[in-house]
This record gives structure tokens, C-alpha cells and sequence, in this order.
């Protein structure tokens, strides 16, 4: 007997499509992304270093690169557009041609519209269509939903959240949403933003921005979770000023994870220790070293194997083959000391 209800399908009838990334494997197209911290950690300066590297094209965060260049738009709740927000995407370098703000000089008030979901819901979705945006930032999240939300339920933020994941996957873009951690700490970064649990159970990857306890500068972008991809190892930054206006400074990766920002830090290091890209450089200071030795060390520091390549590679380490004490040997060295140039492996 045929079965004819239109909202039951068979699983064959549905194409497979892959997962397609704007910042691999940190940010998807049409998915729903968060961003965890706390107040001044630089959640917002992180947002328009990226939105300015997403904008002009080039280097990631992570040391990979774009080519193609994107279009970006910030619903922002906190930050006057004119004295703040434009004076951070200048200085990291923004095409601020491919930048759009949903709302005036402080958003909040759009020419009296209401900023709040579901009622500026439309305009987000013709703005998102008519520029042809590829990642939306709504910073901070709650401060775009009204205060008879109930944003402690489950429930009620699933509901919520559903017409922004909705506007994501017909549109293709990817949203980002920023949110403030909890008062009370705990272990597990999961737990700790404000608000449901159910909105990191919406989300498909999670973010979690900390702070190094004895180097107040430092930061850890850290994976709390993905649901659509590899967990990606943690990067560090550094937020410097430069003429008068912040900038972030990406170092490299760390082993840090999400959960261990959560925690105080350990007399041995923990988050707060050298990235691999720094221990690495620290380590070929004095000349060349064998890479059988520096992998033991680096090893016995903490950091695996597969870190260590990566920080070669970012880094441009040379690598060349010798022979000492009559046997052959690679050996790796610091390409911007003298006795770096040689050949690359």
C-alpha cells in the first residue's frame, strides 16, 4: 500500500552534500557557530580581526589562507559603529566596503526599529540575501533576544535559535553568535556560557576565547565542540596596541584545550605555556639541532608530534640532511638565522 504523506521520505531520495567551510574547521557555511568568554577577553576584537582577514582575503587565523574574499555583517549591541567597531576593523586591515552594520551609529535602535528576534528577524534575512553575506556576528546574542525570553530553557532557546539556523542554511552563510560566560566558574567549558544548555546543543562548532593567568596580553581560541567536523588544536594570540588602537597578534598553536581555560592554571605551565611555534624558535636559537633531538624535547614539553610539524611548517624551518660523527642525519634550523638556508624537507 503506497504511503503518501509528504513530510515522510526515504533516506536514498536525499542527496548527500558535503560540508562546506569558511574558516576550516572553525566556521561552516550554513551553520549556526558560538563564541564563548568573558567580558574583555577580546571576544570583539577577535570578531573584527577575523571579519578583516575574511574581508581582504589572505592568512587565517590558524596560518592557512584565503584567497577568496568575503562579505561581512555585525549586529552589535555594545559597541558604538563609529568610535569603535570602525576604528578596530581599520586597524586590522578591513576592506570596510565588504563590512555592513544591521542598525545606526549604536545599534540597538535602527531608525526606531526594534533590534530584537524575532522582530528584526526580516531585515537580517533581506540584508544577509541583498549583500550576499557570508558571515553574519551577532554580538552579544542575548542582547537580541527580549526579556520575556526565557533564555534558560531549553526549550525556548532550541525554538528560538530555529529561524537564524533556518536563514543559514537557505543562505548559505555562516552565523556566529557571541555570548558571555556565567558568573560562577566551573570545569567544563560547555557548561559555562550563560543561558540553555540548549544553545551550544543548537550550535554545530563552538568557540571558547580565555584568558593566560600570568600574561594578562595572551588569549587561547580554543574548540569546545563540533559536531560537523575534526577538533582543531588551540591557537594563542597576543593583543597589543598599535597608534592608539588594539590589535590581535595570532602566535601559532597550543595545546591548550576549552576545558583547561576553564581551570585555574597549574604551576607548570598548563594553557599559559609557549605556543609550539614560540618553543620551536626558542629551541633553534643557538643553530642547528638534529629533529630526532628536538622531537624528544618537544615531546617531553608536551607537545606531540603532529603540533611540532605543523610549527614547522608554519614557520618555514629548514630542514637539510648531514652527516655527523660518520652517520647521516636530518637537521632542522631557524630559516632567519645565517645557518638556516639550506634544503627543505
Amino acid at each position: 500500500m503506497p504511503f503518501d504523506d509528504p513530510a515522510c521520505f526515504r533516506v536514498d531520495h536525499i542527496p548527500v552534500r558535503p560540508i562546506h567551510w569558511l574558516w576550516r574547521p572553525y566556521l561552516a557555511f550554513g551553520k549556526l557557530a558560538l563564541l564563548d568568554g568573558d567580558p574583555g577577553a577580546g571576544k570583539s576584537l577577535f570578531t573584527a580581526d577575523l571579519a578583516a582577514r575574511l574581508t581582504r582575503g589572505g592568512r587565517m587565523p590558524d596560518g592557512s589562507w584565503r584567497r577568496k574574499k568575503a562579505n561581512v555583517l555585525f549586529l552589535n549591541a555594545e559597541d558604538a559603529l563609529d568610535d569603535t567597531l570602525r576604528p578596530r576593523l581599520d586597524a586590522a586591515g578591513a576592506d570596510p566596503g565588504r563590512v555592513f552594520c544591521l542598525g545606526g551609529v549604536q545599534v540597538g535602535n535602527a531608525d526606531g526599529a526594534e533590534m530584537a528576534f524575532p522582530g528584526c528577524f526580516e531585515a537580517l534575512r533581506r540584508a544577509v540575501v541583498t549583500h550576499e553575506i557570508e558571515l553574519v556576528i551577532i554580538d552579544p546574542m542575548m542582547a537580541f533576544f527580549k526579556p520575556e525570553v526565557a533564555t534558560n530553557s531549553d526549550q525556548v532557546m532550541r525554538v528560538a535559535l530555529a529561524p537564524l539556523a533556518a536563514l543559514a542554511a537557505r543562505s548559505g552563510a555562516s552565523v556566529l553568535l557571541v555570548r558571555q560566560l556565567t558568573k560562577h566558574g566551573g570545569r567544563k567549558a560547555i557548561y559555562r556560557g550563560g543561558g540553555s544548555i540548549g544553545i551550544i546543543g543548537a550550535i554545530r562548532t563552538a568557540l571558547f576565547l580565555g584568558r593566560c593567568s600570568r600574561e594578562p596580553d595572551r588569549r587561547i581560541l580554543a574548540m569546545t565542540k563540533s559536531n560537523i567536523g575534526p577538533t582543531a588544536p588551540a591557537l594563542t594570540c597576543r593583543l597589543a596596541e598599535e597608534a592608539g588602537r588594539p590589535r590581535v597578534h595570532w602566535l601559532g598553536e597550543c595545546d591548550a584545550t576549552a576545558d583547561e581555560l576553564c581551570r585555574p592554571a597549574s604551576p607548570d605551565g598548563g594553557p599559559d605555556r609557549p605556543t609550539a611555534d614560540e618553543w620551536l624558535l626558542a629551541a633553534l636559537a643557538d643553530g642547528p639541532r638534529p629533529a630526532k633531538e628536538l622531537q624528544e624535547a618537544a615531546r617531553a614539553a608536551g607537545y606531540c608530534a603532529r603540533t611540532l610539524a605543523r610549527a614547522k611548517r608554519r614557520l618555514g624551518v629548514v630542514a637539510r640532511r648531514v652527516r655527523k660523527d660518520g652517520r647521516a642525519l636530518w637537521q632542522w634550523s631557524d630559516p632567519a638565522l645565517p645557518h638556516g638556508a639550506g634544503r627543505r624537507r
